[in-house]
């Protein structure tokens, strides 16, 4: 009889009553025209993605480049997987940089962090985004430079243990106390 949790994280066929195809979540732009209200829409990318973020200093207005964890099953493809890299989309060009670390590796949301006395840039900043790596079972704080994505991270921080996955982080350069 063959396993029913194989691969790394599993069946996924098993968890959803034996048929589990995740919908598979394209990254769509939606423009609403103030005065009629016509609603256009454009695809802007094919790519299983989650979580699409942008620079929050262009929140409400024209920006050009959005930040995402990506599923790395090729496109067109009919279901979803974890997301296991990111990726820098370049709204205007189309262009796509990826960051990818590997088949047990998997990665979460990113966090914008713009650096101190930025530019106008919209891509003067830093991505943050936590990676879990299944073989070593542990967790590391990856960092990233929005404006050079593709160079890869400028510097892993490697915990001694696992952090459970967490869903939609933000920055702030105050400190709290608990």
């Amino acid at each position: 009889a063959s396993n029913p949790r194989n691969g790394i994280l599993g069946s996924w066929d098993d968890l959803m009553e034996g048929n589990f195809t995740a919908p598979v979540t394209s990254f769509w732009e939606h423009r609403i025209h103030r005065t009629t209200g016509a609603v256009t829409r454009r695809l802007l990318s094919k790519q299983s993605m989650d979580h699409p973020i942008v620079n929050p200093a262009f929140y409400g207005t024209a920006h050009r480049f959005a930040f995402f964890p990506n599923c790395v099953i090729p496109a067109p493809h009919e279901q979803s997987g974890p997301p296991q890299g990111w990726t820098r989309l370049d709204i205007e060009t189309g262009e796509k940089q990826t960051v990818y670390f590997g088949p047990k590796f998997f990665t979460e949301e990113l966090v914008f962090v713009s650096r101190e006395g930025s530019s106008e840039r919209e891509d003067c900043g830093y991505l943050l985004g936590l990676i879990y790596s299944a073989e070593k079972n542990r967790s590391g704080l990856v960092v990233l430079d929005a404006s050079d994505f593709e160079a890869g991270p400028l510097c892993t921080l490697w915990l001694d243990t696992h952090l459970p996955h967490g869903l939609h982080g933000s920055f702030t350069p105050q400190v709290f106390h608990a």
